[in-house]
């Protein structure tokens, strides 16, 4: 399922994968829950999850945003859907960790190229 997947961190700690689906992937609401339950997070409703969505501009396409953290995970989610297909780019690790690794992975997020 995942088109690529990497460690990051200084301990290696923080895993990053890149998965991609045919068709839309599902709405926002349901995979943000879904990656808050991997980090033992209530769900949300659907309106608070639209509220914490934020944008983040590639050089040709523009990716929806979440940043959750649980008590002892965090995960920062990009997603996009073009050409039919969904792509999610998500990093998941210790809270503290991925905290300090978010910028490289908005950076990375906005290298994306297709």
């Amino acid at each position: 399922m995942r088109y690529a997947s990497f460690k990051a961190g200084s301990d290696g700690k923080i895993d990053i994968s890149v998965v991609t689906f045919s068709g839309e992937g599902g709405s926002d609401a349901d995979n943000v829950n879904r990656w808050r339950q991997q980090i033992g997070l209530p769900p949300a409703d659907p309106a608070t999850i639209a509220s914490n969505i934020a944008s983040v501009k590639a050089a040709d396409t523009t990716f929806s945003s979440v940043d959750i953290a649980g008590d002892a995970s965090r995960t920062v989610a990009a997603w996009t859907r073009r050409d039919n297909r969904v792509w999610f780019l998500k990093a998941t690790g210790p809270k503290d960790a991925v905290e300090k690794e978010k910028p490289n992975f908005v950076k990375f997020v906005e290298s994306v190229r297709f």
